[in-house]
């Protein structure tokens, strides 16, 4: 993963997340969005901090109709980015919860320690999340 941290820079990261996001929240995903809305907030979003989680979810752990989730749908459509790219963006598959602080920014890699156990971790870095307004 190192390896690949290193020839897809951060802005080139942040801007995959971008279309990767741009993707999921477009028409094609609306109506499994809007249900998922419903069914975890009951319809109304009123924290914005669970609404990014949820949408992470939604993207990359939530099976769409055909099996496949939304990160692995972009993938099999975006025949345009390298393989570097795409060898990046199929990392975010191996998702991974916890509370981790961040220490050090480190080029396109971002060096955490997780809360709990105390180890260190370097994780492919993006720029934080874009402000959106809901799908209609």
């Amino acid at each position: 993963m190192h390896d690949i941290a290193q020839v897809v820079s951060l802005d080139r990261a942040g801007d995959l997340k971008a279309e990767l996001v741009a993707s999921a929240w477009g028409s094609r995903y609306s109506s499994a969005l809007r249900r998922g809305v419903r069914e975890r907030f009951g319809g109304v979003v009123t924290d914005e901090h669970d609404f990014i989680n949820f949408f992470d979810h939604f993207i990359l752990q939530q099976r769409q109709s055909d099996g496949r989730t939304v990160l692995e749908q972009f993938l099999a459509r975006g025949r345009s980015h390298s393989e570097p790219e795409r060898t990046l963006m199929g990392s975010w598959r191996d998702v991974v919860d916890g509370i981790f602080e961040v220490h050090d920014p480190d080029g396109s890699v971002a060096v955490v320690v997780s809360l709990p156990d105390s180890l260190p971790h370097r994780l492919p870095a993006s720029p934080g999340p874009a402000r959106h307004d809901p799908p209609g």
